[in-house]
């Protein structure tokens, strides 16, 4: 075979792995680039449309419970019993007709109409233990109103501190992970080639 034959051809094989070596690379760093973006839309969407209205009402929630204690002079409400004395109770109904029922209603509607952005693999026993807590209390709250009979007080179920805890702790995890997507995002594709998805920098599952 010619030797010039035998260059080009060879110069060209190497050209072609180039190519297909390129091309690759190019598919990787953007199937990469695709499903960072994809995790940051779906973070924003929770951000956005669950986890960030949950942490204010949540918030939200604690002031007024802390006014209402105030009002009441103490640091409890309810004193060795679900009752309180005559000129208490009027109070307490204010607060439970324009705040607490209100309020657990709006935290209720969110998780409902949201359910596919609750982080998890399925609802978190804190969840399920609010959605217990918020149904007994309207229920009762809605009998007495229609039907009179003896007051209730409050639901069948104590509020779920652990519940508050568990979605301001994911609002947290869930900004961060926000602010380390769009950190790879701003750097583009290139910088996104060769970076393990590990804990150490990235990981499309949970954080914690």
């Amino acid at each position: 075979m010619d030797i010039k034959i035998a260059v080009a051809l060879i110069a060209g094989s190497i050209t072609a792995l180039g190519w297909v070596a390129n091309h690759i690379l190019s598919s990787r760093r953007e199937a990469k680039r695709v499903e960072v973006q994809e995790k940051l839309d779906f973070t924003k969407e929770q951000l956005e449309k669950l986890y960030g209205p949950l942490a204010f009402v949540i918030l939200e929630g604690r002031r007024t419970w802390s006014d209402l204690l105030t009002v009441l002079g103490r640091d409890i409400v309810f004193e060795g019993s679900n009752e309180l004395p005559e000129h208490e109770q009027q109070t307490w109904k204010f607060w439970v007709d324009y705040e607490f029922l209100p309020r657990n209603r709006k935290i209720r509607d969110l998780l409902e109409s949201n359910t596919h952005l609750i982080e998890g693999e399925s609802i978190p026993k804190s969840y399920s233990d609010f959605i217990e807590h918020e149904s007994s209390w309207r229920l009762r709250y809605a009998r007495w109103e229609k039907e009179g009979g003896e007051y209730p007080w409050t639901s069948s179920t104590n509020w779920p501190n652990h519940f508050e805890k568990d979605v301001l702790n994911t609002f947290r995890v869930l900004k961060a992970r926000q602010h380390k997507l769009s950190g790879f995002v701003t750097k583009g594709a290139q910088h996104l080639y060769g970076l393990p998805l590990s804990r150490k920098n990235f990981t499309l599952g949970s954080e914690g």
